[in-house]
């Protein structure tokens, strides 16, 4: 998906540019979020990432016409329930990196909290899935079944950023709807992240630490659900994979962050997301022009001179009463006919 932006230059992608800057799979591979062989962890990572502005969830965007940019779905299935992948470290790391670059932005003396705060993430028709529980959803006013996330970040008071959290499901074995899988080694990443998800709220709390202003982060909850398919976006059975969606729409928001801040203006999130989707959305869009006039020049040149001085003319003729965009992007087709 990036190599396709990547292929417009009329097109700022800002996306690759912020992945290469925060150095996205150093940090990847610190976290031991890498593979042995076959496509790259970057890679995969990197199409996780994006796939939120394609407009349609994994298994949508893996049956869609659009589905020759992707690997198999076992390889993406096989990527996000790894039990060895430390997300909690990768989150973190990432958040020190944005945060230190943005108090440089900051006056010392500005004031810089922690906030801390719950949402519930919905799994109501989930029969399988792994440490569900009985949850109070306080928005609603009722129980759901699935999860509280609990969730840690820093505000200087421009913006947020998601450090750390905790998909809870219960300290009570009787609000749990089903275990840990039996499968799940109890050495690796992915276990501890299971037996901690069965923590208080309270003792959960003290592990991430402390809290403060809590708008900012009711912002991050709503942008993340509504924009970013926070609890929708991959839909799975295995904790590890919620754990890793998770992660990952975490990484968006910063993301978003990071291109708002560096830009310094005041986009709102739901801005920033349509933004991208329609810069996706035009370069499938060049793409097919740039495909069908180069055929079209093809064709052309197969008949007779007479007919072809004609043709050349009427398109020259079009193209020049095209905008600016249109002009540039035939330009060397036309030179070439």
């Amino acid at each position: 998906m990036i190599n396709q932006m990547n292929q417009n230059d009329h097109t700022p992608n800002a996306f690759s540019n912020t992945l290469k800057e925060l150095q996205i799979g150093k940090l990847l591979r610190k976290s031991n979020i890498t593979k042995s062989c076959g496509i790259s962890a970057y890679e995969v990572f990197q199409f996780l990432l994006l796939s939120v502005f394609q407009g349609k969830n994994l298994f949508r965007f893996l049956n869609s016409k659009h589905k020759d940019q992707a690997v198999s779905k076992n390889t993406y299935c096989r990527f996000l329930n790894e039990t060895s992948y430390n997300w909690s470290r990768f989150l973190l790391l990432l958040a020190v990196r944005v945060t230190a670059a943005f108090d440089s932005l900051t006056r010392p003396e500005r004031v810089k909290v922690l906030i801390l705060d719950d949402s519930v993430i919905k799994r109501n028709r989930s029969k399988t899935v792994e440490l569900p529980a009985r949850v109070y959803d306080h928005v609603e006013h009722k129980f759901q079944k699935g999860f509280t996330l609990l969730a840690l970040g820093r505000s200087d008071g421009y913006g947020f950023i998601p450090t750390g959290f905790n998909l809870l499901s219960s300290a009570t074995k009787s609000n749990r709807y089903n275990e840990v899988s039996d499968k799940i080694d109890h050495r690796t990443n992915g276990y501890k992240f299971r037996k901690e998800s069965m923590m208080q709220k309270t003792d959960a709390a003290i592990l991430l630490i402390i809290c403060g202003n809590r708008r900012s982060i009711k912002c991050f909850f709503k942008a993340s659900k509504s924009f970013l398919k926070l609890g929708t976006g991959f839909q799975s059975h295995n904790y590890g994979a919620m754990v890793s969606h998770t992660a990952i729409v975490f990484t968006r928001y910063i993301i978003l962050e990071w291109i708002r801040r560096n830009q310094n203006d005041q986009k709102t999130y739901g801005e920033l997301f349509y933004m991208f989707c329609e810069d996706i959305q035009d370069m499938d869009l060049t793409n097919a022009l740039q495909s069908l006039m180069a055929l079209f020049v093809e064709h052309i040149s197969t008949l007779s001179a007479d007919i072809t001085s004609v043709l050349k003319s009427k398109v020259t003729e079009w193209i020049a009463s095209q905008a600016a965009f249109i002009q540039a992007l035939f330009g060397n087709i036309c030179r070439e006919s």
